[in-house]
């Protein structure tokens, strides 16, 4: 294959957004042995189960934190969402549980977000907490203005911002482009940030490329490697 001719450089880390829900695609994804990071929704039915397959496996495990997008009525968490009209004692209190609740997890990421995250003081009251509990913080870009990682690189928390998002369809073909778009990316800038859904789609294409991808020279790496 001449992708796998072509030799990259570079090292991209993927998150895997929404464990917690199936734990099929969360089991094929660590069986997979990749070092990829798996952030957790707090609260679901299979959020324990999945934070002890991700830990059984050496991988790293994330929360993945909800929070509030431009329209509220697209909200997908409910109540245990970070609002932007919250104290910032509500704000602290709702993270912290949510840290809380999912015991060994090194970093966190936002869901949704894309109001919370461009609003300095909800992101200032979500990263003191993170701090306190030597946590990192990846901004999941869901929006182009969202200053989550400026903030937390002004607090002193340990962060990065995602490139690309590889399953925005559930087309296994156009996911596996993705992918590939993803590395040529890691090796254009020496590194890249890719995030995709736990999802039966998702996982197929991984298990589809994985051996290429190792092969072709990138380096997959857990998104710890990559903060600043």
């Amino acid at each position: 294959d001449k992708k796998t001719a072509q030799k990259y450089h570079g090292k991209l880390a993927v998150i895997i957004d929404d464990c917690g829900y199936d734990l099929a695609p969360v089991r094929k994804l660590v069986n997979l042995n990749a070092p990829f990071s798996y952030a957790i929704l707090p609260y679901k039915d299979f959020s324990s189960d999945a934070l002890h397959v991700i830990k059984g496996g050496g991988q790293t495990a994330m929360l993945h934190l909800p929070m509030e997008p431009m329209d509220r009525t697209a909200m997908s968490e409910g109540k245990i969402t970070i609002l932007t009209d919250m104290t910032a004692e509500q704000v602290q209190q709702l993270t912290r549980k949510a840290v809380d609740s999912l015991p060994g997890i090194e970093g966190v990421n936002n869901h949704q977000g894309s109001k919370a995250t461009s609003n300095e003081a909800t992101m200032k009251a979500v990263l003191k907490v993170l701090k306190q509990q030597g946590l990192f913080f990846v901004d999941s870009s869901t929006y182009s203005k969202s200053i989550g990682d400026q903030v937390a690189r002004s607090m002193g928390v340990p962060t990065a911002r995602n490139n690309i998002f590889l399953d925005n369809s559930s087309d296994e073909d156009d996911i596996i482009a993705k992918i590939w778009q993803a590395v040529e990316m890691a090796d254009r800038n020496g590194s890249a940030i890719a995030i995709c859904h736990a999802r039966p789609h998702t996982a197929a294409a991984w298990s589809k490329v994985i051996d290429e991808v190792n092969a072709s020279g990138i380096q997959l790496v857990p998104v710890s490697s990559l903060l600043k």
